[in-house]
């Protein structure tokens, strides 16, 4: 990483509303090996910068990170569910995401040929209890059996992510 052009593009940007750190790979992948990334670089340029109007940095993810001060930098955490066993995997993780930060959570799934309306309600069901969105995601070029549409039409309180909107 050409982290002057990073720091640039933030001072350029300072007066944005958020920082999505997302795509191109997971971000919390070897966390640990790029960690000094987010505490030696990100997060205090942030802070010198003077990112005043910015709600927080938002992260979208699917890797479990137990690391509370990692989390006290975090407005909001876009986790990715996958299901396994009916039940949703990485549930203990969301909890306590919930339970022992501030962070926001946001509940994200990409439909699959063998996603459930089970699934679906039982997503539905954590989300209400930890008051967060839920939204399901029409994977780009996937055939997923005309699940992403069946699921839509059952629970249009979802917010959906569309192939179209892929891009």
């Amino acid at each position: 990483l050409d982290l002057g052009k990073i720091r640039q593009f933030l001072k350029d940007n300072k007066d944005t509303s958020e920082l999505s750190i997302s795509g191109g790979g997971d971000p919390l992948n070897d966390f640990i090996k790029h960690k000094s990334f987010y505490f030696d670089f990100l997060f205090p340029t942030v802070k010198s910068i003077g990112m005043n109007n910015m709600d927080g940095i938002d992260i979208h993810t699917r890797i479990p990170l137990y690391d509370a001060l990692f989390w006290s930098y975090i407005n909001r955490c876009v986790f990715s569910i996958d299901f396994e066993n009916w039940k949703i995997k990485n549930e203990k993780f969301i909890r306590w995401i919930y339970n022992k930060t501030k962070c926001k959570l946001r509940l994200f799934h990409c439909v699959l040929p063998t996603t459930t309306d089970s699934d679906i309600d039982y997503l539905i069901n954590v989300g209400n209890e930890l008051g967060c969105q839920v939204s399901i995601k029409q994977l780009h070029g996937f055939n997923d059996n005309g699940r992403f549409n069946a699921i839509s039409e059952k629970y249009p309180e979802l917010f959906k992510v569309y192939d179209t909107n892929y891009l």
